[in-house]
């Protein structure tokens, strides 16, 4: 019998320079990056930023990218059962529903992947990246939009595309995304300590 060995693929120098930039455009303490400082950190040649991403600017887009990857990968399925619940729910278990299905949403807001990309957001370079924004909204924000509205749209007996669901829906946008900068401040503020396990 033919004993088959798994090897585990070693990171190449454009993963590594990759999880380089991860680590380093995403600490606070770091800006003024050079192309010489990132490769020491991935332990490569400063010659392969050029080869794999032209320059540091490319290479922090696609830090960009990852960050945005990785956060809406642990949005989606609270936001995909959030829906469903909305669905689900009817009027009278609607405010319950919400309850119930957001508190996972905004856990996943607040987590490590979350983090990870208000800090690659608000970095002093992030400035050499084009469209940082459009690229949040498009990746995290439209999501959640999506699922308010249907929210607000059951909760008023109204389409989901008209003007009062969008309305209502941009409001727990924007008091989501203030759970994204800061749950302790707005917890504090508004009171709304019941929406999130206070041990989180």
């Amino acid at each position: 019998m033919t004993q088959i060995i798994s090897r585990r693929r070693k990171p190449n120098a454009k993963d590594r320079l990759l999880t380089a930039g991860l680590r380093l455009f995403t600490d606070p303490s770091k800006s003024g990056l050079t192309s010489r400082q990132i490769a020491q950190e991935a332990k490569v040649n400063h010659a392969l930023i050029a080869y794999h991403y032209g320059n540091v600017a490319n290479l922090m887009d696609a830090v960009l990218d990852r960050c945005l990857a990785d956060l809406q990968e642990q949005i989606k399925p609270h936001l995909d059962a959030f829906q469903r619940i909305v669905r689900e729910a009817d009027k009278e278990t609607l405010s319950s529903a919400f309850k119930q299905g957001i508190q996972h949403v905004v856990a996943a807001l607040r987590g490590e992947k979350s983090a990870a990309l208000l800090r690659a957001l608000t970095m002093p370079d992030a400035k050499l990246i084009d469209n940082v924004y459009p690229r949040f909204t498009a990746a995290v924000s439209k999501p959640l939009f999506s699922g308010f509205a249907e929210l607000a749209a059951k909760a008023g007996n109204c389409d989901k595309d008209s003007l009062e669901a969008a309305v209502l829906a941009q409001l727990l946008v924007a008091h989501s995304m203030a759970f994204f900068r800061g749950a302790a401040l707005v917890k504090e503020h508004l009171g709304v300590a019941s929406l999130v396990a206070e041990d989180q």
